[in-house]
């Protein structure tokens, strides 16, 4: 089996990871856009998006654009594979903010259910759960020519399904021969000291902010863990749960399959032009989400008495003025996505790798620091690497 990370090694975002085989059966492992920090390039590969298809699948481990989001330039005649639902939601998510994959996003075959197993030529990929804030994370197993390699994605153990990601992986346990994982958070040392350690510390401050006031959360369209979980809690204690028509579009794809369907939101969803008269009797205990910096803006005046609690990575905050973000009420509640630092050497001690590939990260030497005492491989954007 032979290893090529076209994009990663190096750098956040864009990830693409190719998979060989002996006898030449070849998989790509996401193929996602740059962040425009890194210069927004495209991939240009031959047999993936140039020449004639080389490749037998390309595989989507979770519904963020830094993953997924150069798949409408791949070769018409490679077949692109997601998640069953998380597939859906991506097509939705991508057509509500107009992203310009959402047409190929529509076309993506889903892989088979956790657990389940799918060839490629004489490779053999298995799908496991993960968990990074956007629904139906995977984590692919891959094999051939008699060698096991985990692709993590992206993933963190401080999320609400930690539990079922390390029960998952359970019999994996000292028979991967290589951990091909995300080390985003490996060297971002004292930035982490400003964010919120879990999700269940993040319900808990929320509830709190509730039992006084409404409050505006801002997050993510696709991280529908976090808004079924809170919203669960919030109508529990009697509160309403607000959503927006884009959040109404993206979980109604989520939930269709439920019998009967999930209540993530009462009947009360946000139209696309604001009525004032909508929040004319909000009070505490009720909860809106919001995935628009306009958008929370715009709510934050219409409703005074309100917290605002933004979720996401704190640098997304330089899309807001700073007299929004000094406004008492303003609460920067981060959970990361990502593996923390300790937690990755944590991964590593629990699966017991022959050796780790760190990806997605722009620190490969500090997360050789974290997990020494393994085989660390320190590998540049298109080298090959043979198990």
């Amino acid at each position: 089996m032979k290893i090529n990370v076209i994009r990663g090694t190096h750098q956040f975002g864009g990830n693409a990871v190719k998979v060989t085989s002996d006898s030449g059966s070849a998989i790509v492992l996401d193929f996602g856009a740059e962040f425009a920090v890194n210069g927004g390039r495209a991939i240009v590969a031959e047999g993936i998006t140039a020449g004639k298809p080389g490749v037998l699948g390309v595989l989507i481990s979770h519904s963020h654009k830094d993953h997924a989001g150069l798949i409408h330039t791949i070769l018409p005649g490679v077949p692109v594979y997601m998640d069953r639902i998380a597939g859906r939601i991506y097509r939705t998510y991508s057509e509500v903010t107009g992203r310009p994959e959402a047409a190929a996003a529509g076309k993506m075959k889903a892989l088979p259910p956790l657990g389940g197993k799918i060839e490629f030529g004489d490779i053999t990929v298995t799908p496991f759960l993960s968990d990074h804030g956007t629904y139906r994370s995977e984590m692919f197993l891959a094999e051939a020519d008699g060698k096991r390699l985990l692709y993590t994605g992206d993933f963190r153990l401080h999320g609400l399904l930690r539990s079922e990601l390390l029960s998952g992986l359970g019999s994996l346990r000292g028979t991967v021969d290589l951990l091909i994982t995300e080390a985003t958070c490996a060297g971002r040392g004292d930035e982490y000291s400003t964010y919120v350690p879990s999700e269940r510390t993040l319900e808990k401050s929320v509830l709190e902010f509730l039992g006084k006031s409404p409050v505006i959360l801002f997050c993510s369209i696709i991280n529908i863990d976090r808004i079924a979980g809170l919203s669960g809690l919030v109508k529990d204690k009697g509160g309403r749960v607000f959503v927006s028509w884009a959040e109404k579009r993206v979980i109604d794809e989520a939930v269709k399959d439920d019998a009967p369907p999930a209540a993530f939101y009462q009947n009360l969803s946000i139209p696309e032009t604001y009525d004032s008269s909508l929040f004319a009797d909000i009070g505490k205990g009720d909860l809106i989400f919001t995935s628009s910096f306009e958008d929370f803006r715009i709510l934050s005046g219409m409703i005074p008495s309100a917290e605002l609690v933004f979720t996401e990575w704190p640098g997304n905050l330089a899309h807001m003025n700073s007299a929004f973000r000094e406004d008492p009420r303003f609460h920067v509640m981060h959970v990361s996505g990502h593996a923390h630092p300790a937690e990755l050497r944590e991964f590593a001690e629990f699966l017991l790798p022959r050796a780790v590939l760190p990806v997605h990260t722009s620190s490969p030497e500090k997360c050789a620091e974290l997990l020494e005492g393994f085989r660390v491989l320190p590998l540049q954007d298109g080298e090959d690497f043979s198990l």
